[in-house]
Parts: C-alpha cells; structure tokens; sequence
C-alpha cells in the first residue's frame, strides 16, 4: 500500500495547471519508474456524468501518449479520478500482486485535493 501512496504521490507532484495529459503520464510513469515502481496509469477527468471533458492521462490498454483527448491541458477548478495499479512482490505471498487504486480528486489552485479520505491502509473483509 505505501508503493501505492507512492505512486499517488508522485501523481499529485506532476499535476500542472497547463499540462496536457500526455504530460503528466509521461512524467508520472518516468517517475515510478525511477524509482522501482511498475505502474499503469488511466487516470480521467469526472464529472456529472462520469467521465467527462478534458485531458485523459493514460489509458488502460495504452500505456503511452494518447491522441487528442491526451493532447488536452490541465485546467484549474477541475476533478478527476485518480486511477492507477501498481504490481508489488509480496513475500508472504511469493509472488508479484496487482494492487488497484481510484481516488476522487479536484485540482484547485495549484493543488490536488483528496474528495474523500485517502486510502492508505488496505481493507480487511473477514
């Protein structure tokens, strides 16, 4: 869950107003990649009616800059869902995971703020 945050981190560092999509992944994914991370990244802009206008950052099934919709900025006053995976060796488990993420988050003012608490502990269902 930390290399998680980590990614989520890193993420919230490359957010620029003015900053195409395609910019922010290629910085994000350089990043992580720096620093021992393997992330996937498709993040998207929310709106009303789920995904809406603007920048996409990523895609899924394209881990690479995506035509037009990932050539458009970062613009203030904006949501998006913060979505990611990341894969992690777990020891107990000896073998690499998956871990999935997505995190509401609105960019105001320079700033990426969390719409709801962050997740930084994992979820026990018993």
């Amino acid at each position: 869950m930390q290399t998680a945050n980590r990614l989520e981190d890193i993420m919230c560092e490359n957010f620029q107003e003015g900053q195409t999509g395609n910019e922010v992944f290629t910085a994000c994914i350089r990043k992580a990649e720096a620093e021992g991370i393997k992330a996937m990244i498709y993040s998207h802009p929310i709106g009303t009616h789920c995904h809406a206008a603007g920048p996409l950052i990523g895609l899924y099934d394209k881990q690479e800059a995506i035509p037009v919709k990932g050539e458009l900025t970062i613009q203030n006053n904006t949501c998006y869902a913060m979505e990611f995976n990341i894969r992690q060796y777990i020891p107990e488990w000896d073998e690499e995971i998956p871990i999935y993420l997505e995190e509401p988050i609105a960019f105001v003012d320079g700033k990426v703020h969390f719409l709801a608490k962050r997740q930084s502990n994992f979820y026990l269902i018993r």
